[in-house]
Order: structure tokens, then C-alpha cells, then sequence
């Protein structure tokens, strides 16, 4: 009892000490120290709240359920959010050989290798963004693509030219296209306009 005591656990080499003990919040703490109530690296609070952290300020009196201070790291393991009435499981996978991080149940796959962002699922909308979107530098493109494999000639790109002009092509192209610049003059690239109706 009392306000510096508790239960120290020492090694056989007396190296390092580790502890545990309860303040007088009635909070059940942690201490990597031989000093009780001291290097505190997590602290289970009385209303059942969980702090993890890498020093005694990262621990913290959060009103979270659960906080850490640092960082979290899977190895070869999964992550998942359970909606409160169970319905849904989202899944956090991270590959390790691929470098990639999977959200959601594989719908959405990042991969920091390249830089790409994969959305997959239903026949239901991929991507809805309230706001906009933004691209810039030398490669701001958006791609199209029926069968979604973008290889060889047989997609199509929206880009911004180093001429400021917003090229539609296939692939590319730059003979093969439609151009709109800055004064709203349309150009056809090797091909004719075809009006039906």
C-alpha cells in the first residue's frame, strides 16, 4: 500500500527493472524503471481505457478507449474494424513482399512502391470524392481503359500539354487527339468530326 509502492520485477542480470502499480486515480500502471511510479509505458485506467506509450507523456490521460503513443507494426498479420453490430469486418493487410497495404477487404489497394492507388468491388460507384481532385507536375494524366490492364495502344489519356492545352488521345498521342486550349479553340488531330443527327 501506500503511494510508492508496488510490485518490481528484476532480472537475473539487474539490468533493467520493470513495474507495476496503482496510482491514486485507481489507474493500474506500468513503469519500465526501478523507481516506482516512474518510466510509465502504459497505464490501464479504472473506467477501462487503454494507454500505450514510448514515454511517461506519450502515456498520457487520454479519454480514448485506446491510444498509443508511436507506432503500430504487423508482421505478416491482420488488422481488422468490426462495425458495433458485427455486420462487417474491414480488413488492414499490409504485404511485405509487394509492399502494399490492402483497406477494406482488398477494395482498396496502395501501393507505395509506385505510388498507385487500387479501387476495386461491385458494379457500384469506385470512387466518389466530395471535393476536388488534383494532379500536377509532367505526368498528370488520368487513364481509361475497358479491360483495365493499360498496356500497349488500346487506352485512352486526359492531360494537361506543357502547352497548356487539355488533350484527350489515344494512349498518348499527340496526332491522334483532341485538343481544347486556353481560348477555347477546339483542334482534331488526324482524324474528322463525325455529327450524328
Amino acid at each position: 500500500g501506500g503511494s510508492d509502492y508496488g510490485l518490481l520485477l528484476t532480472p537475473a542480470d539487474s539490468a533493467n527493472h520493470y513495474h507495476l502499480y496503482t496510482d491514486t486515480g485507481g489507474h493500474l500502471a506500468f513503469g519500465a524503471n526501478g523507481t516506482i511510479g516512474s518510466g510509465e509505458k502504459m497505464r490501464l485506467k479504472s473506467d477501462g481505457q487503454l494507454l500505450l506509450g514510448l514515454t511517461s507523456s506519450d502515456v498520457g490521460y487520454s479519454t480514448n478507449a485506446f491510444e498509443l503513443g508511436g507506432n503500430i507494426r504487423f508482421r505478416g498479420g491482420n488488422f481488422g474494424i468490426k462495425a458495433n453490430d458485427g455486420s462487417y469486418e474491414h480488413h488492414l493487410v499490409r504485404s511485405v513482399s509487394g509492399n502494399n497495404v490492402y483497406l477494406a477487404a482488398y477494395k482498396i489497394q496502395v501501393g507505395a512502391s509506385t505510388g498507385f492507388v487500387h479501387i476495386t468491388g461491385g458494379s457500384g460507384t469506385g470512387l466518389a470524392v466530395d471535393g476536388p481532385i488534383k494532379t500536377g507536375g509532367s505526368s498528370n494524366y488520368i487513364l481509361f481503359d475497358y479491360d483495365g490492364d493499360f498496356t500497349g495502344s488500346n487506352y485512352y489519356s486526359i492531360a494537361e500539354t506543357s502547352s497548356d492545352k487539355l488533350r484527350i488521345a489515344r494512349n498518348f498521342s499527340s496526332t491522334d487527339c483532341i485538343e481544347l486550349d486556353s481560348s477555347g479553340n477546339v483542334a482534331i488531330q488526324g482524324g474528322t468530326l463525325g455529327v450524328a443527327g
